[in-house]
């Protein structure tokens, strides 16, 4: 891939600084009790810097939507949570400190940017495999591996990908409950397999059921804890069945093709 154009930079500068713009101005509208510390409103508004300017700069440098498309719909979506639900109200203290009562959406989202950020970079390699794998507006797309792409890209996209998903979940639940490294381990192992299996079926062979399985799934579950809480981490079990539904989805999907409709991996096989 060739490094990052300025125009690419700009762009993400601009996706971060919206981003945190109506983050910060959200956040200082409604009052909100929790954010007398200016270091902690700080923090928090790095952080939806990070996620605009990342999503953006990838959409400019390869001209994958997904990134952009997605991160315009996730902030949509969280403006709009947001200036229709009540205002947290601070109802009393408890040793020193405000007992805060009501939803915290536009916190929650920007300071689980990582999260947001691992599931754009899952649907731009979606994207990138069936974009190339099946024709569609390839020629917008640039500085992306080689179509289709080498052993070493393939692990490189989909163990990477992965990857970005089992962090970012070690992450959200580290804040959220207290656990011990060896869950944390186990958590990061899980998730991050049960998110590089069916990128791997569709980026390797164009096998898609996977991947629509994990769409059924990943994204509402990891969004959902990362804005509300949760009664606590029993929803990454679902990645371990997406794991064992994986391959078979993937062995059935490919006879089923083979038989019916004569697939034999067109562009995924070069």
């Amino acid at each position: 891939m060739n490094p990052v154009s300025h125009r690419s930079l700009a762009v993400g500068v601009f996706g971060g600084i919206v981003n945190s713009a109506l983050v910060y101005a959200l956040l200082t509208y409604f009052d909100n009790p929790l954010f007398s510390s200016e270091s902690l409103l700080s923090s928090v508004v790095v952080g939806a810097f990070l996620l605009g300017f990342l999503a953006l700069a990838l959409t400019a440098h390869t001209g994958l939507i997904a990134s952009a498309g997605g991160f315009a719909a996730s902030l949509g979506g969280i403006v709009y949570l947001e200036v229709t639900s009540p205002a947290p109200e601070k109802v009393g203290e408890l040793g020193g400190h405000a007992i805060v009562d009501g939803p915290f959406y536009i916190w929650y989202y920007a300071d689980t940017w990582y999260v947001w950020v691992s599931l754009l970079v899952v649907a731009s390699v979606a994207e990138y495999a069936i974009r190339f794998g099946y024709d569609i507006g390839t020629h917008r797309l640039r500085n992306l591996p080689a179509f289709p792409p080498t052993r070493s890209d393939i692990a490189v996209l989909t163990a990477g990908a992965g990857a970005l998903v089992g962090v970012s979940t070690v992450l959200l639940l580290s804040e959220s409950f207290t656990t011990s490294i060896p869950i944390l381990s186990f958590v990061f192992l899980l998730t991050a397999a049960g998110t590089a299996a069916p990128l791997l079926a569709l980026v390797s062979r164009g096998v898609v059921t996977p991947v629509g399985l994990y769409v059924l799934y990943a994204p509402t579950t990891l969004i959902t804890a990362a804005i509300m809480s949760t009664d606590g981490p029993v929803w990454v079990t679902l990645f371990g069945f997406g794991l064992v539904l994986a391959p078979l989805l993937w062995k059935l999907e490919e006879v089923l093709r083979s038989r019916y409709l004569g697939w034999n991996g067109g562009r995924f096989t070069g």
